[in-house]
């Protein structure tokens, strides 16, 4: 199930751009959680999980518009 339709595939790469400046995960170590804010139930948002080396999980979420701008209907 998908909460970002309409967001384009540069958005949906640009906001795991701007992720990675705040942590830098390894694309083969992490995971697409999921795509709706548990907290706003807001659509375009975006949350990854990973595992750095000594084991502590971390969560990244983003407001896919906030970060990449408004999608083109």
């Amino acid at each position: 199930m998908t909460h970002m339709t309409g967001a384009t595939v540069k958005q949906f790469k640009d906001a795991l751009e701007v992720m990675r400046t705040v942590y830098p995960y390894k694309d083969e170590d992490t995971r697409i959680v999921s795509d709706v804010s548990l907290y706003s139930c807001e659509h375009y948002s975006l949350e990854i999980a990973t595992r750095d080396e000594t084991g502590i999980r971390v969560n990244l979420s983003c407001d896919i518009k906030a970060v990449c701008g408004e999608t083109q209907e």
